[in-house]
């Protein structure tokens, strides 16, 4: 459900810029309002996607640990996985971060 949500708001706020740009004829050339509109959607629902990947990753992990205890690993290969998708998530966070940083300065012209 929060998932849905986020996407909605994604879409909605891509939805909007259109709306702008092609029917009301507002040029945006505020970096400001392309942040809002580009940036913050996506990576807030990018955010709640990794969270919600590390909350059901926990939730596996607690339900197995029994079972890891009595086996000789200490990680099945779908938490390796699950961690992985984790990891990566994160990073793409902080690439998408630094990428409004460089929109958001003067060092980037959009």
């Amino acid at each position: 459900m929060i998932l849905a949500i986020c996407m909605l708001g994604t879409v909605a706020a891509i939805v909007l810029d259109l709306l702008m740009e092609q029917h009301l004829a507002i040029d945006i050339d505020s970096k400001v309002l392309i942040g809002i509109i580009y940036l913050i959607p996506p990576l807030i629902t990018h955010l709640v996607t990794t969270v919600l990947i590390a909350y059901k990753t926990y939730c596996y992990y607690v339900d197995i640990k029994g079972n890891l205890i009595a086996s000789d690993s200490s990680r099945t290969r779908v938490q390796k996985i699950l961690v992985l998708l984790i990891e990566s998530g994160f990073i793409y966070c902080i690439f998408w971060v630094n990428f409004m940083k460089f929109v958001f300065t003067d060092h980037f012209s959009y």
